[in-house]
């Protein structure tokens, strides 16, 4: 049973890349938390650069009065529908051994509706 008591269990030190190496990650993701959480406050000018506005910092301009426009002309368009098509995603062959044949299974993205007559069993 011999050997010191509590000495068992030990595995050294930490060495100082480790603690180096958390300290590192610990940083990056500092880093990365705040660039999610500035990214609301970037502004873009109209030449394409761009620049922080935070709210801290901003200062309003004086309020101008607008003059609201005599003629406007305000034309709606309506938005085109895409053209919805049935397409056919996966077709395999099944036995039907009650019946003695195969088959024909055919998964589409809508339902076909209905089966025109001549197209029908019998």
């Amino acid at each position: 049973m011999g050997g010191t008591k509590g000495y068992r269990s030990y595995r050294g030190r930490t060495s100082k890349g480790k603690i180096a190496l958390a300290v590192l990650l610990v940083l990056i993701i500092l880093a990365a938390v705040g660039f999610l959480w500035l990214q609301e406050y970037i502004v873009y000018d109209r030449d394409g650069s761009f620049h922080l506005e935070l709210p801290w910092k901003t200062e309003t301009p004086p309020a101008e009065e607008e003059v609201p426009p005599e003629d406007v002309e305000i034309t709606i368009q309506e938005p085109e529908k895409p053209k919805v098509e049935n397409i056919m995603l996966r077709p395999y062959f099944r036995a039907n051994f009650k019946a003695g044949y195969w088959e024909a299974v055919f998964f589409h993205t809508k339902p076909l509706g209905v089966v025109p007559a001549d197209m029908r069993a019998r």
